[in-house]
């Protein structure tokens, strides 16, 4: 997914400067973690961080419930209404309140079609 200062064009860039052996890897800027996603597994210890809680609750969603994630998108429409729903419920904080599933879906639609 796309986010606003990601490093997807510099991921390749980035691994080249890791060196060749270490323990940990921290992603503190997690955003879509296109590094550490892209990086090659290995027995390390890694941390995706982010100071976006929402954000955060996405990527969690994505990786321990993705089933459910998966079924909350199956049929979202894409329109200008539904957009301006979405954001303004963002925007009143009715995120918190909501499902971990239900706001990553909510929130995966203001990505997408921001």
């Amino acid at each position: 997914m796309s986010w606003v200062g990601g490093k997807k064009n510099l991921r390749d860039e980035v691994l080249a400067r890791f060196p060749p052996y270490y323990e940990r890897y921290i992603e503190v800027f997690g955003g879509a973690g296109w590094v550490l996603f892209h990086k090659p597994p290995g027995a390390d210890f890694e941390v995706y961080n982010d100071f976006n809680g929402t954000l955060s609750n996405l990527s969690r969603c994505g990786r321990d419930k993705p089933n459910e994630l998966k079924y909350k998108l199956r049929y979202v429409l894409n329109s200008r209404e539904d957009f301006d729903r979405i954001a303004l419920l963002h925007k009143r904080g009715i995120f918190e309140k909501l499902c971990d599933a239900d706001r990553a879906s909510k929130f995966y639609q203001l990505i997408r079609y921001s």
